[in-house]
């Protein structure tokens, strides 16, 4: 699925996109003997309030070659805190290791550090945090990621 035909409806939300209107990109390393960094996230904030982010996915084939694949969500809930855009976004069908997919909501926050720079943060995966009540094993959150504004 790509961004551009996802149907985004402006999401409930309160507060100054303003300082965060644009298009966000954060890469990721994935270390050592790796060639070069890698496209995380894409996070569009457009002027009228709709919000769309874009999730990066690489998978090593038998072949040697990697096969890319992107996934897009419209963000349901804003709150602007500061410097700091706290997201909320709903997954109809989330998926992890071998559990069935299920929705969930997923907390993140995109925080200012300059003009065209900032810090983005998945804080809370519902689903995740329900698995783990429960006593299954779940992955960490992901690191935060370095975003630029490139647009």
């Amino acid at each position: 699925l790509s961004a551009s035909s996802l149907t985004a409806a402006a999401p409930a939300g309160a507060g100054d996109l303003a300082p965060f209107v644009g298009t966000w990109s954060g890469d990721w390393n994935p270390g050592p003997g790796s060639n070069g960094k890698f496209r995380a996230l894409d996070l569009e904030i457009r002027p009228g309030g709709k919000i769309v982010e874009t999730w990066y996915r690489y998978q090593k084939q038998d072949d040697g070659t990697v096969k890319t694949s992107k996934t897009s969500h419209a963000v349901t809930k804003y709150k602007v805190s500061g410097q700091t855009l706290l997201l909320t976004t709903h997954v109809a069908s989330f998926k992890f290791e071998r559990q069935p997919p299920g929705p969930t909501d997923i907390e993140e926050s995109l925080e200012l550090q300059g003009k065209d720079e900032a810090v983005f943060k998945a804080l809370s995966n519902s689903l995740l945090a329900e698995a783990k009540r429960k006593g299954g094993l779940v992955p960490p959150e992901p690191p935060p990621i370095a975003m630029k504004r490139r647009s």
